[in-house]
């Protein structure tokens, strides 16, 4: 039995257009985010490493949250 050819972007599109209802040809799921507690660990590895005191650290948590969209409105 020969090995089964990926099936390229536009060949999905093209089938997912005229069957739209089969999920086969359902466009791929995106990849999940990285949760927010490894983004929190990642940091705080980063800050411990870089000798960085409490306050320093907390601001770098909160910059890194906020850039990722994890916290809206200014304030935690």
């Amino acid at each position: 039995m020969a090995p089964r050819a990926e099936i390229t972007p536009e060949l999905r599109d093209r089938l997912h257009r005229r069957f739209p209802r089969c999920p086969r040809w359902q466009p791929p799921a995106p990849e999940p985010a990285a949760a927010p507690w490894e983004l929190i660990r990642s940091v705080l590895a980063q800050g411990r490493k870089d000798g960085l005191d409490d306050t320093q650290i907390a601001g770098g948590v909160y910059a890194a949250l906020a850039s990722h969209g994890l916290l809206t409105g200014g304030r935690a």
